[in-house]
């Protein structure tokens, strides 16, 4: 055989399932199948003539395979770029055969110790994706059958290599994850079910559909980019939809987020709607019987904070929901899903904006960044419920049933505000919020300035640690005998004190850093 002019296939595989139907059909079209250990055994005992890596490269498979795809007869053939005279020039001049299709996947590591680095399997992946000019790489067998349908027609376009390229460089980091976790780091990305179209840049072309248009810069549209797969490190993006009204603008996508990611901090069990606007949560509603409910507790919890603000809730929005949103006049309501009769209604309203985003998941963002002149800050985050089950009660009679439940949900709509914020609850919403002021004894005579007379206030939530029993004085006044405070440390036996002596139980939880 003259590898120079041979059409190889590397086909290398810890999950095998569909590699010898591939196989078969890759021979049956002229390709020359090489591949080493387990995977070659495999397929020989399939029926499949298999050239070994080891008899292309002339050397022995060494390091229990360690090492099998890093020699010049398998990667030259892979990384060759097939329109460059001198790169076919070089490799008919070693007698070097291009390897045109390469299908291999990594084990799932599970410790450094019994399943480490595939360096060979991911070396064989990053060669094929950094040339999807003229390779193929597959690494899911879910897609050997496109695969295989596309060349049969002739269409395995270059948009649909570049699409597998993508999914290839992140089954990669996936790899890379597992073994850093293995190694007591962080994970470097994660990677969902094999989709069952191909990868986004295969569906249309190389260049990814903005998600939503935002103001109009002197340069063009500014937008919001949809995320490759591979860029997924630590956000698991919604699928959006935006159902009515013009293009997001950039405060209501902030805004959108802020509201969706307190809003996941409640999950589903009972409906909840949160307010926000200009980048922060203004109130918020927890109903147990609907979402009407929710709604029109959450947007009377500070009516005009809410005008043309952004609602979050966390169940389909039907018709009595809507009838509730279009009370007052709004900016953008956020849902996982809206009724039909919902929609018509609300196309009476022509700049209310509509957007689905999936149910609210706790876990989508897994790190937050922030660019700064210094550098770029990151921080992995935590669920706000999760660190108030460490708190700690330092007065002597712990909260009762009424003031945790407001409490919880004190905290958790602080913990979704800027630094120096309070907010001040009872059961069934928040009564009054002040966020990011100069300092924390600010923030709360504001809340408690803020709170609606309407509502009795129960329960107050602070992001950081009370200096002196002057803080606690306002919430005295107001009626308010329940206290959740960040701080690392336990409080100042005074501060303690005044706190028994205005009769205000203190809850210590862990501070949640912001950035």
């Amino acid at each position: 055989m003259n590898n120079s002019t041979a059409r190889l296939a590397l086909l290398l595989a810890h999950d095998r399932s569909g590699l010898a139907d591939l196989a078969h059909e890759l021979s049956a079209m002229g390709y020359f199948i090489v591949s080493a250990g387990p995977s070659a055994m495999d397929l020989a005992a399939a029926g499949v003539k298999v050239l070994t890596i080891e008899r292309l490269s002339a050397t022995p498979d060494i390091l229990d395979g360690a090492i099998r795809t890093l020699h010049p007869a398998v990667m030259a053939g892979i990384c060759a770029r097939r329109d460059r005279a001198d790169h076919t020039d070089l490799l008919n001049a070693y007698r070097i055969g291009p390897v045109d299709f390469v299908a291999v996947n990594l084990a799932p590591a599970g410790s450094v110790a019994d399943s480490p680095l595939d360096l060979s399997g991911a070396a064989a992946l990053l060669a094929g994706a950094n040339n999807p000019q003229g390779v193929a790489v597959l690494c899911d067998p879910a897609d050997y059958p496109k695969a295989l349908a596309a060349m049969r027609e002739g269409a395995l376009s270059i948009e649909i290599r570049q699409g597998l390229a993508i999914k290839a460089l992140v089954h990669v980091v996936e790899h890379l994850g597992h073994v850093s976790l293995g190694l007591g780091g962080p994970a470097l990305g994660e990677r969902g079910a094999g989709a069952e179209q191909w990868p986004p840049a295969a569906q249309g072309g190389a260049q990814l559909e903005p998600a939503a248009v935002l103001w109009q810069s002197p340069s063009g549209p500014e937008q919001v980019q949809l995320l490759t797969d591979l860029q997924q490190q630590w956000l698991s993006p919604p699928s959006l939809s935006l159902l009515q009204g013009p293009a997001l603008t950039a405060d209501l996508v902030v805004d959108a987020d802020v509201a969706w990611g307190a809003l996941a901090e409640f999950g589903e069990s009972v409906a909840t709607a949160v307010v926000s606007r200009a980048g922060v949560v203004c109130a918020a509603g927890v109903m147990a019987m609907s979402v009407a409910g929710a709604v029109l507790r959450a947007v009377d919890g500070d009516p005009l904070a809410a005008q043309y603000a952004t609602v979050a809730v966390n169940r389909t929005v039907d018709l009595g929901a809507m009838r509730a949103l279009l009370a007052r006049p709004l900016a953008l309501v956020v849902a996982p899903a809206f009724d039909d009769d919902a929609v018509e209604i609300a196309a009476a309203s022509a700049q209310l904006r509509l957007l689905t985003m999936g149910p609210p998941n706790p876990a989508a963002l897994h790190r937050r960044l922030r660019a700064t002149r210094l550098g770029v800050l990151q921080q992995d985050t935590q669920a706000a419920g999760d660190v108030l089950q460490l708190a700690t009660c330092v007065t002597a009679s712990p909260p009762d049933e009424v003031q945790y439940r407001a409490l919880a949900l004190a905290w958790r709509l602080v913990a979704h505000q800027p630094s120096c914020s309070a907010v001040v609850c009872d059961e069934s919403g928040s009564v009054g919020i002040a966020s990011g002021l100069a300092n924390v004894g600010d923030a709360i005579v504001v809340a408690v300035g803020k709170c609606r007379r309407t509502y009795k206030p129960v329960a107050m939530a602070v992001d950081a640690p009370l200096l002196g029993r002057e803080n606690l004085e306002p919430l005295a006044k107001l009626g308010i005998r329940a206290l959740a405070m960040a701080c690392d440390e336990p409080p100042a036996p005074a501060l303690v004190a005044a706190a028994e002596d205005h009769s205000i139980r203190i809850l210590c939880v862990p501070r949640i850093p912001k950035i």
